[in-house]
This record gives structure tokens, C-alpha cells and sequence, in this order.
């Protein structure tokens, strides 16, 4: 598990969210929101569909990104200088935790027929060890709504899958450096997609435009990871930065991942 994810259930439910949102209507949602946010941002509602309705043809990117102004991003910029405020330095931090690729090599399969699940928010976080393209990961009904960062080549890449709202999902084929036990992330190729079958709300539209503002950001931060086993086959993440200072506000209260054997990727969420 890497700092590319689990970031959903930090900006989910930090406090300024509401800052970033209207007032639905009265309806009840049919997905429990995460704690701290306004429930009626899971009201689905018209302007929300009718961006998305505009994203399927339209693609968001960071060359549309960078022709709006800059203070229509302000709320969502002190959220993630929040999250990313370096903390303490922690003396040869990336000899700590384990060496989760090896662990996984030795199980049945090996990289290429294993992953981790990580319960999230708004549907599991999966991480794949063996690269592929991303659209052969994603299933074939989930429509492409946001990219960024182009295809490479590379030596350390995994598939990273997580859904950051009800309707939204982050794909990524990420790559990574290994720095002792640290995987440190490189350089991204990333994609949003949106699940046709969830009717788009408030949380999916601040979901999007906060992806593509992380995303920005990943780009011109040195994050990186160490993975520690804090019970027998039970792990979770502790991030860094590249001078070794923890990034706590990444890891807030996250669930254990788990290895298990490869499955394909299912869309979470259920109708609505």
C-alpha cells in the first residue's frame, strides 16, 4: 500500500469539506458517508450529472485544470498542505517495516498472482503488483472521466485502484523507487473513471477536483512508504516524505491491508 492511496478517507472527512459544498436536498442517501461529512452531499443531484454527463465527452485534465482560476482551488490546496505538513524526522526511517514485495514473492503466485485489499471509505483499495494497462484492469462499463500523466516504461510499477467517491474511482499505474525498505513514488499515469450506475452527487464532484489537485501536487512531492505488519498477515502504511519526516495526516485512521490471492477489479459501490 502506497501514499497514492487512502487518501479518500482523509479529505472525505476533513472539517473544511463543507466549506466546498452546497446545500442538497432533503432526500436520504443510500451510502453511509464517512464521519464529518454532510450527508447531503451524497444527495444526487443535476449539476452534478450534467458535469459528468459533460466529462464523458470532455475529459478533465490538468491543461483544462490550469486554465481556471486559481483561487477556485483554494479550499481544496489548504486541504492537502494539511495532509502533507511534514511532522517529525525519523532517524534511518526507510530501514524500518518490512519488504513487502519479497513477503508477497514467496507466497503462491508471486507478484503476479497476488494484491492487497484495504477497506475504504467508499469501497476497497487494491493494489497490484504485476503492471498492466489500465484499461484491461478497470471493468469494460466504467466510463474514463479524468487524466492524468502519460504512459512509460519502468522497473517498479503497480496497478493502484480506489474509489475516492460513490461514483468516482482512481486507476494508476505507479512507479517507484526502492530506497531500503521505502518504496518512494517516481512518476504516475493516472486515470478517474466514473460508475455509470451511481447517480453523481456533490462528494463526486469535490472527489474529482481533489484528485486531480493530489495528483498535481504527487507530481512535485517526494512521497514515500514503508509497510509494517502489525499483526500476522495484517500491515499498514507509514508515509514519508524524501528527507524522512512522517506525513501523519496520510496515515490517519487507517484500516490494515491484507495480501490475497489476484482478483479482478468489481465495481463496490451498489445502485442508486
Amino acid at each position: 500500500m502506497t501514499v497514492s492511496l487512502r487518501f479518500a478517507r482523509i479529505w472525505a472527512g476533513a472539517p473544511v469539506l463543507a466549506l466546498l459544498m452546497t446545500t442538497a436536498g432533503p432526500a436520504q442517501p443510500s451510502v453511509q458517508p464517512p464521519a464529518d461529512v454532510p450527508a447531503d452531499a451524497l444527495v444526487p443531484n443535476e449539476e452534478a450529472r450534467t458535469l459528468f454527463e459533460t466529462l464523458e465527452e470532455n475529459v478533465f485534465t490538468a491543461e483544462l485544470m490550469a486554465d481556471m482560476p486559481a483561487e477556485a482551488f483554494a479550499p481544496a490546496d489548504a486541504i492537502i498542505a494539511q495532509l502533507l505538513a511534514p511532522g517529525e524526522q525519523v532517524p534511518n526511517w526507510q530501514d524500518r517495516g518490512v519488504d513487502l514485495h519479497s513477503i508477497v514473492r514467496a507466497r503462491e503466485g508471486g507478484l503476479s498472482g497476488n494484491m492487497t485489499s484495504e477497506p475504504g471509505p467508499f469501497g476497497p483499495m487494491l493494489v497490484y503488483f504485476a503492471d498492466q494497462p489500465l484499461g484491461e484492469v478497470v471493468p469494460p462499463e466504467w466510463v474514463l472521466v479524468g487524466r492524468h500523466g502519460e504512459a512509460f516504461e519502468a522497473e517498479i510499477v503497480q496497478v493502484e485502484i480506489e474509489q475516492i467517491s460513490p461514483k468516482l474511482v482512481l486507476a494508476e499505474r505507479v512507479s517507484y523507487r526502492r530506497q531500503g525498505n521505502a518504496l518512494c513514488r517516481v512518476r504516475a499515469e493516472s486515470r478517474l473513471y466514473s460508475d455509470p450506475r451511481v447517480a453523481a452527487s456533490e462528494m463526486d464532484v469535490i472527489g474529482l477536483f481533489m484528485a486531480m489537485r493530489f495528483l498535481r501536487i504527487f507530481d512535485q512531492r517526494t512521497l514515500c512508504s514503508i509497510i509494517e505488519e502489525t499483526s500476522p498477515g495484517q500491515y499498514v502504511a507509514r508515509s514519508f516524505d524524501g528527507e524522512g519526516h512522517r506525513l501523519a495526516a496520510l496515515d490517519a485512521d487507517q484500516q490494515p491491508f491484507r495480501i490475497i490471492g489476484r482478483q479482478p477489479v468489481a465495481a463496490p459501490s451498489a445502485p442508486r
